[in-house]
């Protein structure tokens, strides 16, 4: 019994001060630990965020396979609206725009054509066919939401919870969108900002180059384009051989007519310039 009671009296025993420096230890490493785990999951969310930015991209322009533009610009004809730069939303891209039709190709006959009077009578063409039309949604949200959220639980949109503008606003449209990091502040080193289509799509050029064996007189080409659903267009006349150019147009699938063989082209327009050439007999 003093043996054993010997044995007992002689094993370490801690105090106070010992205790409270490996209190102090551990919760030192736990606080690290707690920060090592909050800044993966900050950036875990980054990238979650900065995926978010690229599905916003392609929803509104994608280079598709075979190098086709696809999305919301190449069907409408047109970027997503705002009510102004400091009242914007994505929602068109899931939600039909009010007055829109939905995705079909229709007929560049006059009741499809959103032009004036005088240039109906210029453009309608039998047997034109154009494709046009909302064929959303380009972008799903989780069932029972009905606006976009980044990750952090801010909304995409003019303006977002903290008073900002995450949407880029030229002209009335949305040209970009902006997540802000982690902080939801613009000086976040992981904020970031990206453009929803090309910075040369709001303008694209097209260049026919007329050639003929010899003098056809004057042709007239007719270019048909997406028009929110209905259709719109431009006429040229020139003489062939000739040059003629159609400017502002948009990215997509669009039809170009001319009046010497009376056959309808679908032409690819793709961001910037475009050349098209056209042999006639």
């Amino acid at each position: 019994m003093n043996c054993k009671y010997a044995i007992f009296r002689g094993r370490p025993a801690f105090t106070l001060v010992e205790l409270t420096v490996a209190l102090l230890i551990l919760a030192a490493l736990a606080h690290l630990a707690m920060r090592e785990v909050s800044h993966l999951r900050d950036a875990r969310l980054a990238d979650v965020a900065d995926r978010q930015l690229e599905e916003l991209r392609d929803s509104v322009y994608c280079r598709a396979v075979g190098e086709q533009s696809t999305g919301f610009l190449a069907d409408m004809g047109r970027l997503p609206q705002a009510e102004s730069a400091d009242c914007a939303s994505l929602e068109e891209l899931w939600k039909k725009p009010d007055g829109s039709l939905p995705f079909a190709v229709r007929e560049a006959v006059s009741s499809n054509l959103c032009v004036s009077a005088a240039e109906k009578a210029l453009l309608a063409e039998n047997g034109v066919w154009v494709p046009t039309g909302w064929r959303g949604p380009y972008l799903r949200l989780p069932v029972g939401r009905d606006e976009l959220l980044d990750p952090w639980g801010n909304p995409m949109s003019n303006p977002d919870s903290a008073g900002y503008s995450r949407l880029g606003v030229t002209n009335g449209c949305i040209v970009s969108a902006a997540h802000f990091g982690p902080t939801a502040r613009r000086d976040d080193p992981r904020s970031r900002t990206l453009a929803l289509a090309p910075a040369d799509s709001a303008d694209c050029t097209l260049t026919v180059n007329i050639a003929a064996t010899e003098s056809a007189g004057t042709v007239s080409l007719k270019w048909f384009g997406p028009a929110s659903g209905m259709i719109t267009g431009v006429v040229e006349t020139v003489s062939a051989p000739g040059t003629a150019r159609f400017d502002g147009l948009t990215p997509g699938v669009r039809v170009l007519w001319d009046s010497a063989t009376k056959a309808p082209r679908f032409i690819e327009i793709k961001p910037g310039d475009n050349v098209c050439q056209l042999n006639l007999p």
